[in-house]
This record gives C-alpha cells, structure tokens and sequence, in this order.
C-alpha cells in the first residue's frame, strides 16, 4: 500500500499525472480522481499489450489506433507522462516519426513510474 504524501507536499514533477489538473477537472472530488486513476490503471495493461504486438509485427495501422487511444484516455485523466508517450507512438503508426521499439519499453516505464497510478491522493496539493 501506498503512503499518503505529506499534507502540504509539492508533488509537482514528482507524479506520473498532473494531479493539479486532476483535482481541477473533477472540481477538487478526490474519490472520483480515485477511482478515474484506478479505470484507467484497469484498461491500460491491454493497451500495452496491442502496442507491443503491433510494434513486433509492424501493424502500424494497429499501433497508431491502440496509440491514438490510449493517448485521449491518459490525457483525459492527467496521465500526461503516458498520453505524451501514446503520442510519439501515434505519430510513429502514422508514419510522422521513425519507428522505434524502445518507446514502448519507455511507456511501460512510465506506466510503472513511482508513485504507481493508483496513487494515494488524500494527501495530495490541495
């Protein structure tokens, strides 16, 4: 289990999201960020999972789909490490960026980045 950050703790640069625009979005409802993060952390293993065989295989058309999604639900809920990730692998299916299979290990990196996804944000930047 996590720990909650300290009470007034700058988390900025810190965090895999921008929990300031989370908290902003969601007009301060710290269970809905809650459970927005915990959604987004449920789904983005199959993501990975098509992004990675697509890259394997060179289905760039697949890639730049799975890319493409995963990108708009990141960013929808301020995982902008990720969405930023999902962009130059969309911008790579579509032929706009060389192809380079270590993005993908970058994006797991990010996805596995500390604190995890499913971050404690009780404690979180009021």
């Amino acid at each position: 289990m996590n720990n909650p950050p300290e009470e007034n703790q700058d988390l900025s640069g810190q965090l895999p999201v921008d929990l300031a625009e989370a908290l902003n979005r969601t007009m301060g409802d710290k269970e809905l960020i809650q459970m927005l993060f915990d959604d987004f952390r449920s789904m983005i293993g199959d993501h990975l999972e098509v992004i990675r065989t697509a890259m394997n295989s060179g289905d760039m058309d697949t890639l730049m789909k799975e890319a493409h999604q995963l990108k708009g639900s990141a960013g929808s809920v301020c995982v902008t490490a990720v969405a930023a990730k999902a962009y130059d692998l969309e911008r790579m299916g579509e032929g706009l960026l060389p192809v380079d299979a270590g993005t993908v290990e970058e994006l797991e990196t990010e996805i596995k980045r500390p604190p995890p996804l499913n971050l404690w944000v009780e404690g979180g930047k009021k």
